[in-house]
This record gives structure tokens, C-alpha cells and sequence, in this order.
């Protein structure tokens, strides 16, 4: 690649009160052909064009013998001076292009009074390995409209950009397994080409050559869109469907069906997923993410009967509802409520699982005690209801209440729930 630049080289001779200026105007190096530029007492001649890192010689004639030079060779990113004393009228100064960027250089020999000026064109030569290589993003949706680009700066084995125009082929190899081939040319300092994702998930790699250099690969991912509209459901137990029963610490799990974008891609890992329940012990919401597309929630029974309805979010999409019928978890069980001496007993259990055990210990009962009577003689109804909360053990429990503290009276209701199932009865008198 050549860099065109304008440059203006002015130097003033001064002989008495008399002063002669004399300037030359480079702005391309079109305007250079012939090499060879008359400018006042000194002639500077060389090569209108080299390759970078050959060397070329600067002829200059028209010097004083015994007169201080200088040389002063000017690219586009540095300048250096090289002095020194003529030996005769003429003179030649070796340049070396490997140190010089590829684009025009500008040559300006001063001498006392006298001044010259040529400019060179340093060519840059054919790219060499490892390529420079920019990729970005790494991640793109597959959905066969999102990109990724790869841009390329090829340069010499001195650094120089190559010149405008060399020809740069980009191989891939697509997700989906095909191959591919973009061409590209460079301009300015790069080359750049755009690539597509593809609808199929997985990794695009691309290789760059450029003549008979190469550089590393480079990649990026097309990862799976969002994902279509799924469904819930709840896991088998032991590979049998069984009932969910509301015994307040069995874990079930619920899953997704495999998430998939609408090319049918699974979603990706660690994809996240909200599962919203409503039920009979209220409302909750859990979180997941999905391993090979499916998100698993583990949900701890309720401790009451009733339906839970589940309804899991990925993304802006979400699954149909699933709805979750919870049985009682236990049989019926028995409550018996006396007064014995000053003291009210209520006993309650033997309490059973639907499975034959009992209860797990530490299982709570809760006692409504309805101490409403009826006068109907006075036309008033009226009284209290007190909860008193039993801890079971070994399916039993009790509850005493001495009459210190006041008791409901004979003929009173006692009612006792455990995990969503009541049972009751009237307080009797033991004698």
C-alpha cells in the first residue's frame, strides 16, 4: 500500500540584502516522475520507487567542496538527519528501506546556500505469517441474520500495512458442518468481511490467508435463540406416577420439557427458568437453570390438600400451566375431649400415613376448642374459640388443660386438624 502525502519543502538562500526562495510542492507521487527535481544550486537524485528493505542510493551533485551537508529524510511516522562534509561536488548517501515505513519519504539536502529535494516511494512487500487476526463478538444467535466480523491486518515482514487492494480469502467452517469461502481486499491498513450465523448451534471457525500467509483460527459460537413455548411436568417417583400428598415434607420434582428455539435448537446450559406456584399453602416462586435443556425444580409437598398449579418463564416465553392434584396424606384418625377431675384431656391418633406409618414425629396438630353455648332462655348464643397447637409423636399427642386456667364446659366442641384433615369431639365427662 503507498500513503500519498503532501509535502512542501522551502528553503531560503540568502546572498547580501538579497533573498531567493525557491519551494517545491509534492502532494502524490504522480507528481514526482521524473526523479529527478532541479531545485536552486543542488541536484538530489534517486529512485522514483523501492521495495521496503532494499537499499537505494541518494546522488547529489552541485555541493562546495569542504561545505557542511545535511540530509534530511522525512516519512510519514519519523525523520532523521544526516550530516556531512562534501568531499568534492558530488556525493552519495545509502539509505537502507528496511528502516524506513512503506509511503512517500522525502528527501531535503541543505548545503550552506544551497538546497535540493527528491521523494521516494517505498513500497510494502507481501504480507508475512502469523496474520494479525480480530474477531468479535464470540457469541452470536443463531438465528441466520445475526453476524460476527473478522478483520485482518496484513503486513510485511518490516511491519509496513500491505498495499491497498492485495487479495484476502477467509475459510470456515460453519456450525452446521459446510464450508465457505469470503473474499476480501484490503484498504488502508485492514481488511474486514462479515460473517453470517447459521441457524444450527454450534462453532464457526474461520482461518485468513493472504498469498502464502496464514495466521491462528479464530472462532465464535452461534448460541440457540430464545425458546418456543414448552411444558410442565412432574416427575415419576421410582417409575411410577404417584399422587402428591399433603404431608408437608415429601420433595417432588417438577421438570421442563426440553427447551428449543424455533430452529429447534436445544437452549443452552444455565439457561435460567422461574417456576410460579400457587397452591394451598399459598404462592412461591423457584428458580433453575437448564442442563441439556431442561430445568428440574424440586417443590416440597404442601401441607394441605388442594390443587397446586405450576407455570414456568424463560426468557419471553412461557409453559403451559400443569396442574397438580394433592390428596390427603393421612386416613381418618381419632379424637377423644373429657373433663377428668379438674383437668380437660383431648387425646388424639393414632395418626396414619394413606402408606400405613405413622405421621413423621414432630407433626402438628391444631386444637379448636368451641366453647359456644346457647341459653335460650335469655335468647343469648355467645363464647370462644381457642387454638392450641400439638406436637405429635409416635402418631399420638395430648393435650391437658388444668381448670386453674379455665375450661371449655361439658358438651363443648373439640376439633383437631393435621396437614388438612379434621377430625373432632364433644367434650364428655369422665366420672
Amino acid at each position: 500500500m503507498s500513503r500519498r502525502r503532501t509535502g512542501l519543502a522551502l528553503v531560503a538562500a540568502m546572498a547580501g540584502a538579497i533573498g531567493l526562495v525557491s519551494a517545491a510542492f509534492v502532494s502524490s507521487a504522480d507528481d514526482v516522475a521524473p526523479s529527478r527535481l532541479a531545485f536552486a544550486d543542488v541536484t538530489v537524485s534517486a529512485p522514483s520507487s523501492v521495495l521496503a528493505g532494499e537499499p537505494f542510493d541518494v546522488s547529489i551533485d552541485g555541493l562546495r567542496s569542504g561545505a557542511d551537508v545535511e540530509v534530511l529524510v522525512r516519512t510519514s511516522y519519523t525523520s532523521m538527519s544526516l550530516p556531512f562534509t562534501a568531499d568534492g561536488s558530488e556525493a552519495v548517501v545509502a539509505l537502507d528501506s528496511a528502516e524506513l515505513a512503506a509511503g512517500l519519504v522525502v528527501i531535503d539536502v541543505v548545503s550552506e546556500d544551497r538546497a535540493g529535494t527528491t521523494v521516494v516511494d517505498v513500497l510494502p512487500g507481501d504480507a508475512v505469517g502469523p496474520l494479525d487476526l480480530y474477531l468479535g463478538p464470540r457469541t452470536v444467535i443463531a438465528d441466520g441474520v445475526d453476524h460476527s466480523m473478522l478483520v485482518a491486518v496484513p503486513i510485511d515482514e518490516f511491519g509496513n500495512p500491505v498495499a491497498s487492494g492485495t487479495s484476502v480469502a477467509h475459510r470456515a467452517i460453519l456450525a452446521d458442518g459446510s464450508s465457505a469461502t469470503l473474499e476480501a481486499q484490503t484498504l488502508g491498513l485492514l481488511s474486514f468481511a462479515t460473517l453470517p450465523a447459521t441457524t444450527v448451534s454450534g462453532r464457526t471457525v474461520i482461518a485468513v490467508d493472504v498469498g502464502d500467509a496464514t495466521g491462528p483460527g479464530r472462532s465464535f459460537e452461534n448460541v440457540p435463540g430464545p425458546p418456543v413455548e414448552f411444558v410442565l411436568e412432574a416427575e415419576e417417583v421410582r417409575g411410577t406416577t404417584t399422587a402428591w400428598f399433603a404431608d408437608g415434607t415429601t420433595l417432588r420434582t417438577i421438570r421442563t420439557s426440553v427447551l428449543i428455539d424455533r430452529y429447534d435448537n436445544v437452549v443452552s446450559d444455565g439457561t435460567a427458568v422461574t417456576l410460579a406456584l400457587d397452591g394451598p399453602d399459598g404462592t412461591s416462586l423457584l428458580t433453575s437453570t437448564t442442563i441439556d435443556g431442561v430445568a428440574r425444580f424440586v417443590v416440597e409437598s404442601p401441607t394441605r390438600p388442594g390443587t397446586i398449579t405450576a407455570t414456568a418463564s424463560a426468557a419471553d416465553r412461557s409453559s403451559t400451566d400443569l396442574a397438580i392434584d394433592v390428596r390427603p396424606a393421612i386416613d381418618e384418625f381419632e379424637v377423644t375431649a373429657r373433663h377428668v377431675g379438674d383437668r380437660m384431656i383431648v387425646a388424639i391418633g393414632p395418626v396414619l400415613l394413606t402408606t400405613g406409618f405413622f405421621v413423621p414425629d414432630g407433626t402438628v396438630a391444631i386444637v379448636s376448642v368451641d366453647s359456644t353455648t346457647d341459653d335460650s332462655s335469655t335468647g343469648d348464643s355467645g363464647g370462644d374459640v381457642a387454638h392450641v397447637d400439638v406436637v405429635l409423636d409416635d402418631g399420638m399427642g395430648e393435650l391437658i388443660v388444668d381448670d386453674a386456667f379455665g375450661t371449655p364446659p361439658p358438651g363443648s366442641l373439640v376439633t383437631v386438624e393435621i396437614l388438612g384433615v379434621e377430625a373432632s369431639a364433644t367434650i364428655g365427662v369422665e366420672r
